[in-house]
């Protein structure tokens, strides 16, 4: 028998704290994994 295993990483991501900045510029890229095609037309980013 052939089993899968799928790990599937928070759909919840932050961007770092910048602190003692007056002028934060965020250059990150943050990375969802197992979301579908589905999930991202009924889903908002916030």
């Amino acid at each position: 028998m052939f089993t899968s295993l799928f790990v599937f990483q928070a759909n919840k991501l932050r961007t770092k704290t910048l602190h003692n900045t007056l002028n934060p510029v965020w250059s990150e890229t943050l990375t969802y994994y197992g979301i579908t095609d589905e999930d991202m037309v009924r889903k908002t980013l916030r």
